[in-house]
């Protein structure tokens, strides 16, 4: 009987561990495919939902300065007034580094800094002489533009003269229909509290985020290996989701860059490909763990399940030895239904009938010596 519970047993045992390494493979592979695939997504979304929460903290930062455009004393070139105002509104915003007030002649008359940088050196600056510096020239240009239009606007990045990467939101000061200043707000890219902001919408410790200006330049990123070389990504298309191949120095990664319409900044965001790689490894360190639980659960039920059904079989068995040996009294109890209790039940019979033949036969022979 040992062989054939064994028997049993591997055969149960077998199709346990076929059937839940099958199981386990394909569910790895759906998993797969859907943990790409909802990485994709979140990509995607995260990557909107970043571009659309700084195209707003920019939009809401610009309202300020096109809100100090339409000042009574902005249009009547108060000097002293408007150094106040502009002390109070950088003090008030984390977001500007600096605010400048430029007079209807081109010249700074006003000024005020986050990091309360003396301003005297740069009172007098004419941003007209910015047209042969090849690097203040685009802020030029911005400034003069955004007075012919009598509408603000978003200049490129440049370097400050003391090497700050800067955007700055110009407005013009309108007077009678005219334009009698310049106010001129500058947010420095790698100022603590603007960094600290975008490194505040990561939502996954190995993501990275990265800003462009109109240009494809970059302003800002939330620094690590990845956003070091973001430059490289500055020409993707606009809103595809794509794996993008491991480069010299640089690791594999999903990313996507969006922009939003009007929006003077594009946003790149992505996640290294160490990050995905962890995420399978995590996901199929659990899917394995559940599938030999599992399998363990199966063959531990199929043992009892063998020794259930091997039980009235060994009973039969030993009911036909007891037979062989003479026993015609012997009983096997079952109170079940099937085949096997279909044949204890005539076994039981065939034995009462033997048993009454030999009581029979013994009485005659009995009888027949006396």
């Amino acid at each position: 009987m040992k062989s054939l519970y064994f028997r049993f047993l591997s055969v149960f045992t077998a199709i346990t561990v076929l059937s839940g390494s099958l199981i386990g493979f394909v569910c790895y592979y759906e998993c797969e495919a859907l943990l790409n695939a909802q990485l994709s997504n979140f990509i995607g979304e995260s990557a909107r939902s970043i571009n659309e929460v700084i195209a707003g903290r920019v939009g809401s930062a610009a309202g300020v300065i096109r809100a100090a455009s339409k000042k009574e004393f902005m249009a009547a070139g108060d000097t002293a007034e408007i150094e106040r105002y502009l002390k109070n509104a950088v003090e008030l915003s984390d977001f500007f580094y600096n605010i400048y007030y430029f007079s209807s002649d081109a010249k700074l008359s006003a000024a005020a800094y986050s990091d309360n940088l003396d301003v005297k050196p740069y009172i007098g600056l004419d941003y007209n002489g910015f047209a042969g510096d090849a690097n203040m020239k685009g802020f030029r240009a911005s400034a003069l533009k955004s007075i012919e239009l009598k509408s603000p606007l978003f200049s490129g990045t440049f370097y400050s003269p003391a090497k700050k990467l800067l955007f700055t939101y110009i407005a013009p000061v309108i007077s009678g229909g005219k334009a009698g200043g310049l106010l001129s707000a500058a947010i420095y890219a790698n100022d603590k509290n603007f960094q600290n902001f975008i490194t505040a919408l990561k939502s996954h410790p190995d993501q990275f985020i990265c800003l462009f200006d109109s240009e494809d330049r970059l302003i800002a990123s939330t620094g690590g290996d990845m956003a070091s070389h973001c430059s490289r990504y500055a020409s993707l298309e606009t809103g595809k989701i794509l794996w993008n191949p491991a480069a010299e120095g640089t690791e594999a990664c999903l990313l996507v860059k969006v922009k939003e319409p009007g929006a003077c900044i594009s946003t790149l965001t992505g996640v290294g490909a160490r990050a995905v790689k962890n995420t399978m490894a995590n996901l199929r360190s659990k899917i394995i763990s559940y599938t030999l639980l599992a399998i363990a659960a199966v063959i531990f039920i199929s043992i009892l399940f063998a020794r259930a059904l091997i039980r009235p079989v060994k009973a039969l068995v030993d009911g036909l030895k007891r037979v062989d040996e003479g026993v015609y009294t012997h009983r096997i109890d079952s109170e079940g239904a099937g085949e096997i209790d279909e044949a204890i039940a005539a076994f039981n019979k065939m034995n009462e009938k033997l048993h009454k033949t030999r009581v029979i036969e013994t009485l005659w022979n009995e009888r027949w010596n006396d």
